[in-house]
């Protein structure tokens, strides 16, 4: 399926690839000049650029006066993807918390990562994208520190966030381009914690089966990914071959390089 790869504008017309709804199905072709659909979003730091639509179509036309989108999230209902985060986090909570003493140093589907590094992984990376959001400058971990108690702080903190219009709808600059509060919570955390809830689970020998809701969204805002990006060293392995036949969710993790 041709993934949203660019969204082009000039004046009042916009260009792009193929709409995505949220569950990635194909949901419209845009045209120039034809309006954006009602719930798309034209988001991201405008930057000039060139033959980026005529790229996604196999084209050689020159688009360099124009501006880009990358990653258009479109034909997204925010407050149903909210709702998926909500699930994919309280199922990633609900295994921290269940953690026993032997769980710590079980080994996880991350090469050379045990569940406490994984968990450390976590709460840097939440830290870290919080700051991009209005949240304070991270910190190194101390040794020793609590890790259950620090990640329920980090949930405390996304959640109190949404529950506020105010700062829910804020606009923020962020390595996708300009999003709300909302739309970054989905966006930027919803595949990592889904991805790594099936990593703390098959560590910890317990049922692996996912949020369908969130593995299609995840997966589609994966595959809509620069790959450049994606398969950088530390960020996503090379996908895994996995059988035509596979479900969803397989697919899913194999695209991520993992074994499901």
């Amino acid at each position: 399926m041709d993934m949203v790869q660019h969204t082009v504008a000039a004046g009042r017309g916009w260009y792009t690839g193929s709409i995505l709804t949220r569950d990635g199905r194909l949901a419209a072709q845009l045209r120039p000049g034809r309006a954006v659909p009602a719930g798309s979003k034209r988001l991201l730091t405008r930057r000039p650029c060139a033959k980026a639509l005529s790229k996604a179509r196999g084209q050689e036309k020159d688009y360099s006066p124009l501006y880009c989108y990358p990653q258009l999230l479109a034909s997204v209902d925010v407050s149903t993807s909210v709702q998926t985060y909500r699930r994919v986090i309280d199922h990633f909570t609900a295994l921290v918390d269940g953690l026993g003493q032997d769980g710590w140093s079980a080994q996880t589907p991350c090469d050379g990562w045990t569940v406490r590094d994984l968990l450390e992984h976590v709460i840097v990376r939440d830290h870290r994208l919080a700051a991009m959001l209005g949240g304070s400058a991270p910190q190194p971990l101390p040794a020793g520190v609590d890790l259950v108690a620090q990640w329920h702080q980090r949930v405390r903190w996304w959640a109190d966030r949404l529950a506020d219009p105010d700062q829910r709808e804020a606009v923020h600059s962020t390595p996708l381009g300009e999003m709300t509060f909302a739309q970054a919570t989905v966006r930027l955390m919803t595949g990592e914690l889904t991805v790594h809830t099936w990593d703390l689970a098959r560590a910890l020998g317990l049922d692996e089966r996912l949020d369908p809701e969130a593995v299609r969204v995840s997966f589609a805002a994966m595959q809509s990914t620069d790959e450049a990006l994606l398969r950088r060293p530390g960020v996503m392995g090379a996908p895994v071959v996995v059988p035509d036949t596979s479900d969803e969710q397989s697919r899913f993790l194999a695209f991520t390089g993992r074994t499901p």
